[in-house]
């Protein structure tokens, strides 16, 4: 006969796998995870100007800031959008702009979630990605780094990352990102 401590041991245990699930429909992921997983959605914080740029990663649980960020200049999230950074040039054309004019710009490289022939694994992964974006600009807090002076750009299905972290963001801490742009790349 079980015990109630039991029942509540078994139910700890579907719990704890219910923090990181991953489910995969062919080659194609679908994460439903917390904490956000490093494989799947990398953060890359770049910081000076022209070609004296320097690249850093960041935990979204933990970030750590280098000494040369400028909490003065504008910070740029730049989200790519279906197929990755490789496919997406206008992410990198934008991000190199933003990165001659001297803006702290973050990349949001969410590939292995949003990698070709999979667009359907990739639009359901934008939640989980956007959740990831807003832990990050949580924790950026602490740094002076806030929301309220923040654009993130988003491209394709990257736009609706954007959207998402926007909505988790003003939840969490009562005020939106400054400026949400979402593009897309059809052309009529």
């Amino acid at each position: 006969m079980k015990r109630w401590d039991d029942n509540r041991n078994d139910e700890k245990r579907f719990t704890q796998k219910l923090d990181s699930l991953k489910y995969n429909f062919g080659n194609c992921p679908v994460y439903f995870e917390e904490p956000c997983s490093p494989y799947a959605t990398k953060f890359i914080l770049s910081t000076g100007k022209g070609d004296n740029v320097s690249y850093h990663d960041l935990d979204p649980l933990q970030p750590i800031i280098p000494k040369d960020y400028n909490v003065f200049l504008p910070l740029k999230i730049v989200v790519h959008g279906y197929g990755g950074l490789n496919v997406d040039s206008a992410t990198t054309n934008v991000t190199k702009a933003y990165q001659d004019v001297g803006y702290n710009v973050i990349i949001v490289d969410w590939e292995p979630l949003a990698s070709l022939p999979c667009y359907v694994t990739a639009y359901l992964n934008t939640w989980h990605v956007g959740q990831c974006l807003g832990i990050l600009s949580v924790n950026l807090l602490s740094y002076g780094i806030t929301p309220s002076l923040t654009h993130v750009i988003g491209f394709s299905l990257g736009a609706h990352v954007a959207g998402f972290a926007g909505a988790n963001i003003k939840n969490a801490v009562g005020f939106p990102f400054m400026r949400i742009t979402g593009n897309s790349f059809l052309i009529r």
